[in-house]
């Protein structure tokens, strides 16, 4: 098994990106995988970027609550 690198705010800000790009998450993933990220280890980084994303813009007032 490969070793995966460290989490950066680099790599944060890369999923950010492709996110809001319109790209799946599922294709993150993968990306994240490819690269030798355990499974468990990439869902982790992949969820936990993601929700702290949505709190961010939530917190700007720019996700409107239903």
């Amino acid at each position: 098994m490969r070793r995966h690198a460290k989490v950066t705010p680099a790599l944060r800000r890369w999923i950010i990106d492709q996110i809001e790009r319109g790209e799946k998450p599922e294709n993150v993933l993968q990306h994240l995988l490819d690269k030798g990220w355990p499974e468990g280890t990439a869902l982790d980084l992949l969820e936990r970027t993601l929700r702290t994303r949505v709190a961010q813009v939530s917190a700007l007032g720019r996700v409107k609550k239903p």
